[in-house]
């Protein structure tokens, strides 16, 4: 399982499968009410953002979620690893601003799109 500590060792085909399966396994948004108000990283119920699935549980840091800082701005701020940004800034991106009935094709696209085998999990 890839974390943050591990992140800087994965390929860009690891990190897409691992969100892949998270977000095809889930089919929930992580949002902060079942409307699907702001998504953030992690809800008390558990439940993880596509970016959200690479954190540990020993790694995350609720301010993140209550300053609503994207990926790339964690980057920025030194929080996580730089590695990835851009296909888990696009990942991150999928999960918020689309419904879970279209990530599949959605995902299908990116790794095309990446360049990327897509692997979808036998769920």
């Amino acid at each position: 399982m890839i974390t943050l500590k591990t992140l800087p060792d994965a390929t860009a085909q690891e990190v897409f499968d691992q969100v892949t399966t998270h977000l095809l396994t889930q089919m929930c948004k992580a949002a902060e009410d079942e409307t699907c108000g702001e998504c953030v990283y992690l809800t008390e119920d558990g439940l993880k953002c596509a970016a959200g699935c690479l954190i540990g549980p020993d790694e995350y840091d609720l301010k993140w979620d209550n300053e609503t800082i994207i990926w790339r701005q964690l980057v920025d701020k030194g929080y996580v690893p730089h590695q990835h940004m851009y296909l888990i800034s696009k990942l991150q991106n999928l999960h918020d601003m689309n419904h879970p009935d279209t990530w599949f094709d959605k995902l299908k696209y990116l790794a095309k799109e990446s360049h990327l085998d897509f692997n979808p999990p036998q769920v």
